[in-house]
């Protein structure tokens, strides 16, 4: 299943996450962002992350839906394929302190994990992209997240985040817009 379907799949989950809520101790928002996955493939090469996340809060807890991709990025003078990739699907359950118009909040939870790595060399179109063998491999993995968030109508956050997995942990962060209810 590429990410693109995976990303689909995360916003039809995460839909009744947007729904009006009626109560003042509950609110609901969905954040988008771009950021960066630090020593998460060979060589240490960091890449370029797109995270989503859907969250539900209630009193002082939020528990969240959380996707982020990300992949190895590279000169354009020279880019094998398959990318080197890494995408996490988690839910998280986090508590927070807020402010009128800011959130601060740490939680975690358990992930699934999806590694796509570059095998055996198929076709060598040097100096362009060469062609390898596409590995995928799945691993469970567990989630440190956490998040300050400042609001008015639209929020504005910085994520941090830590995968702990069997096959390598990796740290990564990403900038995000926030929308929905802030309450």
């Amino acid at each position: 299943m590429n990410n693109f379907v995976r990303l689909i799949i995360f916003l039809l989950i995460t839909r009744p996450l947007l729904c009006n809520s009626e109560s003042l101790e509950k609110s609901k928002f969905v954040s988008i962002g771009f950021g960066s996955t630090l020593k998460a493939f060979e060589g240490n090469h960091s890449g370029i992350s797109i995270g989503i996340t859907g969250q539900y809060q209630m009193k002082k807890d939020i528990v969240s839906l959380q996707f982020v991709s990300n992949g190895e990025s590279r000169s354009l003078a020279y880019n094998p394929r398959p990318n080197l990739s890494i995408s996490h699907f988690g839910i998280l359950y986090s508590k927070f302190r807020r402010s009128p118009e800011n959130i601060i909040s740490i939680g975690a939870g358990p992930a699934l994990v999806r590694f796509t790595d570059r095998g055996d060399l198929i076709k060598d179109n040097y100096p362009s992209a060469s062609e390898y063998e596409k590995i995928v491999s799945n691993y469970f993995g567990f989630i440190i997240h956490g998040q300050a968030l400042a609001f008015r109508k639209i929020g504005i956050g910085l994520n941090l985040y830590a995968n702990i997995n069997s096959r390598n942990t990796f740290l990564g962060f990403f900038i995000s817009l926030y929308f929905g209810k802030f309450k």
